[in-house]
């Protein structure tokens, strides 16, 4: 732990004076879900409606700029508008909507970027790694409800906590620099999660998503 962090140090030291330019960026977009159903951990479940999920990441950048073409940050992802999932399930003969999920996640990692050709327009591709939280949220829907209280069976909702995880993406973008102090960029990113219910023997279940991402770069 303590060689790892001198040598975080000493790669920010580097970066520091080795007139690096320091850019700051905050971005917005749009993404879309690709987990997979073994999230519930339950064989059964297997053959309920699973739909993916729609969401709204909002984040910021912070990038030391290096004079060639590698540039090395931190950034921040957070899903404002969380993944949204719609569960349904055949029940006598109809396929009814059981129960909502709704998957909370912020990611806090390091990505390095590569810019491929030099310019105002600056296509560039890029790779992080970083720590994914939170929980998902059950709710049952009331139709649901009702049915499941005919049997005798009071449903409450719930959440289900899950162990953070390291994941890792990857995309690829464009720089439009209207000035030296900064511009607009927008890039796609896809993002590789394995993540597990925080429940004694519970497997893991795919949380991967891509999302187009547009910001503001400032350059300091």
């Amino acid at each position: 732990m303590k060689k790892a962090l001198f040598t975080a140090v000493l790669l920010f030291s580097l970066l520091f004076t080795s007139n690096a330019q320091v850019s700051l960026s905050l971005f917005s977009g749009v993404g879309r879900s690709s987990f997979d159903k073994s999230i519930f951990n339950d064989p059964t479940v297997q053959i309920a409606d699973f739909s993916q999920a729609s969401y709204v990441p909002v984040g910021a950048q912070l990038y030391f700029n290096l004079p060639f073409i590698l540039s090395f940050g931190a950034e921040v992802n957070y899903a404002a508008v969380p993944y949204t999932f719609d569960v349904s399930f055949p029940i006598n003969g109809q396929n009814m909507q059981v129960a909502e999920l709704k998957a909370h996640q912020l990611m806090v990692g390091v990505v390095v970027k590569a810019k491929l050709l030099p310019g105002p327009i600056v296509p560039y591709a890029r790779v992080g790694a970083g720590l994914v939280s939170g929980g998902i949220d059950l709710n049952w829907t009331d139709q649901f409800k009702q049915f499941a209280a005919q049997a005798g069976v009071t449903l409450q909702d719930s959440t289900i906590n899950v162990k953070s995880a390291v994941g890792i993406n990857l995309g690829a973008g464009v720089e439009l620099n209207f000035s030296q102090s900064g511009g607009l960029y927008g890039e796609i990113v896809y993002y590789f999660i394995q993540r597990t219910p925080d429940i004694s023997g519970a497997s893991s279940f795919q949380a991967n998503s891509y999302a187009l991402q547009v910001g503001w770069q400032f350059k300091f």
